[in-house]
């Protein structure tokens, strides 16, 4: 489960940065339209390599807690059929909202 955040994220990441490249392509192009393109785009270089670095440390931070997870993890037949016949017992009152379900 890590190997796919991990991968997932990386792809996004690649996916931004490749449109920051373009549109610090564009921005160099057109500088000479505006005064602020260099100073919006080094703040934009810096947030994306903020939030970059700080991804990664997010994900490597929950590691431990991805490599647990699964989806069958508290969940069996068994425990599947209990509930069931637990709710022909009582009458199975459609409107009864039984919270332990949840």
């Amino acid at each position: 489960m890590f190997y796919l955040v991990l991968w997932t994220y990386t792809l996004s990441i690649i996916v931004i940065w490749w449109f920051f490249v373009v549109a610090k392509i564009h921005a160099y192009k057109f500088k000479n339209f505006s005064p602020h393109i260099k100073k919006v785009t080094f703040w934009l270089t810096f947030s994306l390599v903020v939030m970059s670095i700080l991804g990664y440390i997010l994900v490597f931070s929950i590691k431990s807690s991805l490599d647990n997870f699964s989806v069958w993890n508290n969940t069996s037949f068994s425990n599947i059929i209990e509930k069931d016949t637990d709710k022909t017992e009582r009458g199975n009152d459609s409107n009864v909202i039984d919270y332990n379900d949840f």
